[in-house]
């Protein structure tokens, strides 16, 4: 059950009325009719904040104090994207991150639509009843629960273990298997030590079997003697021009033709390897 236009449902609109309809007129009795739709009126109402704080949450990889002192001044609502600044941090980093899906925009739209002219605190978070949102801002011990609340709801194992914090690691673990790099990693989260952001990364299955697939994939282009690399060449270490001062004038000569044509593709890149395996192959 969620309010229109927060989420997209599969199921055709016609079956849906249809199945509504038949719920409130079949199955519900008029004594009872009244406090369900008052309960399902309480249940839209809590799931329209919680689905705003865990897009800014996910998409920002925020602390449940960040998203507590987010002001409706932080929150630049464009055409196409949603830019939202976090001035102050734990480590003093101020941090600004970008939405730009369009149905997270439409949420979080509809969300500060709902917002009252009259609220004379500048919170972007207010608590929300009876379909509008008044001058109470949320505190910070039910922000730190709307992970454990969601968890709940779903049915997770352990929803207690659910966290403030977990909006962090889940938006850093996607970031990471997505392929981004850790200088990106930190400057999304915010963290200044390269440890510390490696920390929030969840070694997921998907992203093990990538590395195994990439392992795979490599020893099929290489035989077992050159498993192990060293940067510089595509095998095991860099040539210099010593390298071939054991070979006569025209080997040497040879082997440098070698490595502009072929190898790693440069001149004075090819490895010893290749280089050895130049050598015999002139020998013979």
């Amino acid at each position: 059950m969620s309010d229109e236009g927060f989420e997209i449902n599969l199921t055709p609109p016609e079956v849906r009325e249809l199945a509504k309809k038949n719920a409130e007129v079949n199955l519900l009795p008029d004594k009872s009719r009244k406090v369900y739709e008052q309960r399902y009126k309480v249940f839209q109402d809590w799931c329209t904040e919680q689905k705003v704080i865990l897009l800014m949450g996910y998409n920002g990889a925020l602390r449940r104090e960040e998203l507590v002192n987010m002001d409706i001044d932080d929150v630049d609502i464009k055409a196409d994207c949603i830019i939202v600044t976090i001035p102050k941090t734990k480590n003093n980093s101020p941090r600004v991150f970008v939405i730009t899906n369009t149905e997270w925009i439409a949420m979080i739209k509809k969300y500060v639509d709902l917002r009252a002219k009259n609220v004379k605190n500048n919170r972007f978070f207010l608590t929300y009843r009876k379909g509008r949102c008044i001058n109470c801002p949320i505190g910070i011990n039910t922000m730190g629960n709307v992970c454990k609340d969601i968890a709940s709801f779903l049915n997770l194992p352990t929803p207690e273990r659910y966290t403030g914090h977990c909006f962090r690691r889940s938006s850093a673990t996607p970031l990471a298997n997505c392929g981004g790099d850790l200088l990106t990693l930190k400057q999304h989260g915010g963290w200044k030590s390269s440890a510390v952001a490696e920390g929030y990364v969840e070694a997921t299955r998907e992203r093990k079997i990538e590395v195994a697939n990439l392992i795979k994939s490599k020893r099929a282009r290489t035989d077992d003697r050159n498993l192990l690399e060293i940067q510089g060449c595509s095998r095991t270490s860099p040539i210099l021009d010593k390298d071939t001062t054991q070979f006569s004038a025209n080997q040497a000569k040879e082997i440098r033709r070698e490595t502009v044509t072929g190898g790693c593709g440069e001149k004075l890149c090819q490895c010893r390897e290749c280089v050895y395996g130049a050598s015999r192959r002139l020998d013979k």
